[in-house]
Formats: C-alpha cells, sequence, structure tokens
C-alpha cells in the first residue's frame, strides 16, 4: 500500500542551512487555501524585460512545500519527459543526448509552475528574491536578485531571518562575513550541525506513487 504524506518537501539547489526553518510548513497548516509554499518570490519578468509587477510573479524552487494537492500539480506541469517543449532542448553534437536549455527551463518550470494552480492565492513566498532599488548602487546596481547581491543576502539573514547560504556563492559571503564581522562566520561555520539528523526521506517508488 502506498505510503501518504500530508505534506512534501522539495529542496533543488546546493546551499547550506544556517538554522533550522519550519515556515513553510507552518504556512501550509495555517492558511488552508495554500498549496505551495517557497523560501522566496519575485516579481520579475523575464529577462528583466519589463518592471517588476505581480503580474509576473514566480516563485523559485530553491526549497518549496506542497500539500496533497499541491504536490499533484507539481507532478503534472513538470514530471514530463526531456523531448517536452518546456525543456526546449537540443541534441548534443558529440554524445548526441538531448540537453536542455538552461533558462527554458526556468521560464517553463520555475515561473510557469504558479499558472498551473488555479489562482495565484494558492501559492505563497516568504522572502522577496527581487533587491530593493536602495541596494543597487555601485558595483552591485546589476545584480538584481539575492543570490548574486551578498549585501541584501546579509540583510535577509540577519534582519529577516534568511535560512540559507548559497554554496556556489562562497566568495560572495565570506567577503562580507570578513568586511562585517564574526557573526556570519560563525553561522556558516555551524550551518551543518543538523546534517545528522534523522529524516524521513521518501524513496523513489513512494514518491511516484505521490506524483502520478
Amino acid at each position: 500500500s502506498s505510503v501518504k504524506y500530508d505534506q512534501v518537501g522539495l529542496i533543488n539547489d546546493s546551499v547550506f542551512a544556517l538554522n533550522k526553518f519550519t515556515k513553510l510548513w507552518e504556512r501550509l497548516e495555517t492558511n488552508p487555501e495554500l498549496d505551495m509554499t517557497s523560501l522566496s518570490y519575485s516579481y520579475s519578468a523575464p529577462g528583466w524585460s519589463e518592471p517588476p509587477s505581480s503580474k509576473h510573479f514566480w516563485v523559485e524552487s530553491i526549497y518549496r512545500a506542497f500539500t496533497q494537492d499541491g504536490i499533484q500539480v507539481f507532478g503534472q506541469h513538470s514530471c514530463v519527459p526531456i523531448e517536452d517543449p518546456k525543456f526546449c532542448a537540443t541534441r548534443d553534437s558529440s554524445s548526441k543526448k538531448l540537453k536542455p536549455n538552461k533558462n527554458c527551463v526556468v521560464d517553463n518550470m520555475e515561473r510557469g509552475l504558479v499558472k498551473a494552480f488555479s489562482s495565484t492565492s494558492k501559492v505563497e513566498g516568504l522572502f522577496a528574491s527581487d533587491v530593493p532599488r536602495g541596494y543597487l548602487t555601485g558595483k552591485l546596481k546589476n545584480e538584481k536578485q539575492w543570490i548574486f547581491h551578498h549585501r541584501y543576502w546579509k540583510y535577509l539573514v540577519e534582519r529577516r531571518g534568511f535560512p540559507i547560504a548559497k554554496v556556489n556563492r562562497q566568495g560572495n559571503w565570506r567577503k562580507t562575513m570578513v568586511k562585517d564581522g564574526a557573526q556570519m562566520t560563525t553561522m556558516l561555520a555551524n550551518c551543518t550541525q543538523y546534517a545528522g539528523e534523522e529524516l524521513s526521506v521518501l524513496n523513489r517508488t513512494e514518491l511516484e506513487k505521490l506524483l502520478l
């Protein structure tokens, strides 16, 4: 018999966990209208081709939580073969294997997922990914998302309780730590303290039953 889960979480990035964080699950439990929550959201248009607007609302895939209904929507939208147009895949000249287009995947799989729900009220992001205009100065004036803007990331962590640091942005957060003191150093030195805790992991068969 298949195992039933009230909620399902998906992580789709290489990040350090800075602290325990359960708000994604808490929001699903306290707001019955929600079917998906995400760590971060954005109002940016593809390629920043237009000014940020609520009509462009989407949530990033770094860390998301779903209800049973929400994971069904995700499965129907995202669990498709690589030949699907959502991947914009092209065949590699040497290996002859299909290779997805990264920008196309972001536009269709991340941005497009919100549109797969019956209403945007079914989806919620907790932290603004878009960097506030006042932070867009100097060498960072064109870095419009938290992933690339270490000063805004530092604000999110210290003032808002943002729970992660991107592994592949070590140069940025190390520079921030050296310049601004030891607090970040201590947090990131201990960021894996929860890695050994027992986790309930879905095996492949259970996940397929849940999604399909």
